[in-house]
């Protein structure tokens, strides 16, 4: 009578719908031949098939980029390089033409007759300079290293700590 009742739409009510069951056995039956297709299949196809999958989880796990920002990366590296290439050129012609006395920054009103250069004593015993205007340096190795080494400066020199060597040349050779 129950049955009834849910076939029949009464006025006014919606209709129930029916309801299904399975019991322990059709459920057992249906996951079996779901198994049996499942494994039914060539090995190939499930090996490739696996393989799409493993592949998928592994990609879900990246980050999503963005092919504009990929190009604007590419585009601002490009620029970077350009940039520090110029930066480079610029240093160079700028120490190759630096005269090394106070003030002959192009930004100085007047040049002194001053050296620039500061003079550093390494603990190595290794004597080197740096000009203040082009920030280049004298090593003894340098061909102009005396005569610009030579100059009266207007910088105070500085040192390093005192070590000992037993061979003191090849600490100074190791130590630039």
């Amino acid at each position: 009578m129950a049955d009834e009742m849910n076939e029949q739409p009464l006025k006014g009510k919606k209709a129930v719908e029916p309801q299904v069951t399975l019991g322990v056995a059709e459920l057992a039956a249906i996951i079996k031949e779901a198994v049996q297709a499942a494994t039914s299949r060539s090995s190939d196809a499930s090996t490739q098939v696996l393989q799409e999958f493993t592949q998928a989880m592994k990609d879900m796990r990246k980050p999503w980029v963005d092919p504009r920002s990929e190009e604007n990366d590419r585009l601002m590296r490009e620029q970077m390089r350009e940039t520090t290439k110029r930066i480079a050129e610029s240093i160079k012609y700028s120490q190759s033409t630096c005269p090394h006395f106070q003030g002959s920054n192009e930004l100085s009103d007047f040049q002194g007759a001053l050296s620039s250069i500061v003079k550093h004593v390494l603990d190595t015993g290794v004597v080197w300079g740096i000009c203040t205007n082009c920030l280049r340096e004298f090593w003894p190795e340098d061909q102009d290293y005396a005569k610009e080494m030579n100059r009266k400066s207007g910088n105070r020199p500085s040192q390093a700590g005192r070590r000992m060597f037993l061979d003191p040349r090849a600490a100074a050779a190791a130590g630039r």
